[in-house]
């Protein structure tokens, strides 16, 4: 048996666009004086480390964790992710069983999936035009024909 790939977990890094450069600057100085000056360069290297992840955890907020994209994300919804989990179903059986049947059940799922998701799409399609008026303004709407 194969082992399921796991994600690594989010690493959350420092927003530096959201920095509070001033409170930045004044913790790193006062962390800087407060803590003895060292001879060894090692000891120096590690001093200066410390007060800089104390000032920054204190001045720049972390970055937030990213929201989960398919790439067919602006039609994507709970109907699409049934027609994919019932192809993969199918797409299983055929592996463990390559018969006749289980050729015919996965066209049957594929075909069912394809016209199921081009109906979705093209009822997206038509909502969003339906949302267009005069007053949109012309950057959105082609951020939008860009995405589809």
């Amino acid at each position: 048996m194969v082992p399921k790939l796991v994600k690594p977990p989010h690493n959350p890094r420092w927003n530096t666009r959201k920095a509070d450069w001033p409170l930045f600057r004044e913790s790193i100085t006062s962390q800087l004086r407060e803590t003895p000056r060292l001879n060894d360069l090692n000891e120096q290297d590690a001093r200066r480390t410390a007060a800089f992840h104390t000032a920054a955890n204190q001045a720049i907020p972390l970055t937030k964790m990213p929201k989960k994209h398919y790439k067919d994300w602006w039609y994507h919804n709970k109907n699409v992710q049934e027609y994919k989990h019932t192809i993969n179903q199918a797409k299983k059986l055929h592996r463990r069983h390559n018969t006749d049947t289980t050729c015919a059940l996965l066209k049957a799922a594929t075909r069912t999936e394809r016209e199921g998701t081009k109906a979705i799409r093209n009822n997206k399609w038509i909502d969003w035009c339906a949302s267009l008026d005069p007053h949109t303004n012309i950057s959105k709407m082609w951020k939008q024909i860009r995405t589809i």
